[in-house]
């Protein structure tokens, strides 16, 4: 997650970002 985070910078991109936390959470 902390790749998605970095990459994460704006709000728009906090969907993403959370699906992709939630997917590489297994």
């Amino acid at each position: 997650w902390v790749i998605a985070l970095q990459i994460h910078g704006g709000p728009p991109s906090e969907a993403w970002y959370r699906e992709i936390t939630l997917t590489e959470l297994p």
